[in-house]
């Protein structure tokens, strides 16, 4: 599943999350976060793909999300990150039990005008690592 049109983006510590919030989803219970989030301003277009594929006789859902900031992001914390599209759905990347790889990359200006800044890659697998979360 890839997701279509990111409007915004933003960051959570995920010790301040519910636990158990993928087991939740599973079982059918409503998922909220209602941790404080942090906006990331973000340049260019977000790319967000969750892919189920077989693993240890089982299912995992592998999540990738990558943009392009100016932001420092704490990456020296363990963080999950909130996704929001152009149709209001929201979806949470990381959860306390399971949090994702952060990836930084420095990359320079075009140009163009496209300011230098920080490529960000995040990775997690997990049961279920896209969870659609209400706000």
């Amino acid at each position: 599943m890839k997701l279509p049109g990111i409007t915004s983006l933003s960051y959570l510590y995920c010790h301040q999350l519910t636990p158990n919030l993928a087991l939740s989803f599973r079982s059918g219970i409503p998922v909220g976060v209602f941790a404080p989030n942090i906006p990331i301003s973000f340049h260019g277009i977000p790319e967000c793909e969750a892919v189920d594929a077989p693993e240890n006789n089982g299912h995992a859902e592998s999540t990738t999300l990558s943009f392009r900031t100016t932001q420092q992001i704490p990456t020296q914390y363990n963080l999950a990150f909130l996704v929001t599209t152009a149709s209001g759905q929201n979806f949470l990347i990381g959860t306390k039990e399971d949090f994702p790889t952060i990836q930084v990359t420095t990359v320079t200006g075009t140009p163009t005008g496209t300011p230098a800044g920080y490529q960000i890659e995040v990775k997690l697998t997990a049961l279920k690592s896209l969870i659609p979360v209400a706000r």
